[in-house]
């Protein structure tokens, strides 16, 4: 999927976790699961997060795209690591940690739907994608990038007026 794609995959994702465990979904834990929905493509160094943070263009140009970041070892390395940091902080700071791996999640799930699919048993290099996946930037993920963001629209059309209201 595209960058903007993995952004709203992500937010969508964190939304629904967030409010279904009711952790507070605010700004400070969305931009987490939008810098989770990203983490992993640093493997790519045209890639939305290596744009913005230079250093990733680097580990872009050590490893493939949709390569070791793109595996269940990466979502093993990045859960240990973030539960790590979990137990650190107070309870305000580990909804970032929580959020950052929710979006990372996404990311990987996203992939999959793709045709290019994802090596989740890496360093087997076999790609796994869904039964009928689709082209990277195609009609069908813009449809699916519509759907979410209609949702979400939806959702915090809803949502947001009774937390403006509660908070007079």
């Amino acid at each position: 999927m595209m960058g903007y794609s993995h952004i709203v995959v992500g937010v969508t994702s964190w939304t629904v976790v967030g409010h279904l465990f009711s952790i507070p979904v605010d700004l400070p834990t969305l931009s987490m699961a939008v810098l989770g929905s990203l983490l992993p493509d640093i493997d790519h160094p045209k890639s939305m997060i290596s744009r913005h943070f230079r250093p990733f263009k680097l580990v872009g140009r050590l490893i493939p795209h949709r390569g070791p970041t793109h595996s269940l070892l990466f979502m093993l390395v990045l859960t240990i690591g973030l539960a790590m940091a979990y137990e650190r902080y107070d309870a305000y700071y580990q909804n970032w940690w929580i959020a950052i791996w929710v979006g990372s999640v996404s990311h990987l799930v996203a992939d999959w739907m793709t045709r290019g699919g994802v090596p989740l048993f890496w360093p087997k290099k076999t790609r796994i994608s869904m039964r009928f996946a689709f082209l990277t930037g195609s009609w069908q993920e813009r449809l699916i990038v519509a759907c979410l963001m209609a949702g979400l629209f939806l959702f915090y059309a809803d949502v947001l007026p009774e937390h403006l209201l509660s908070s007079f």
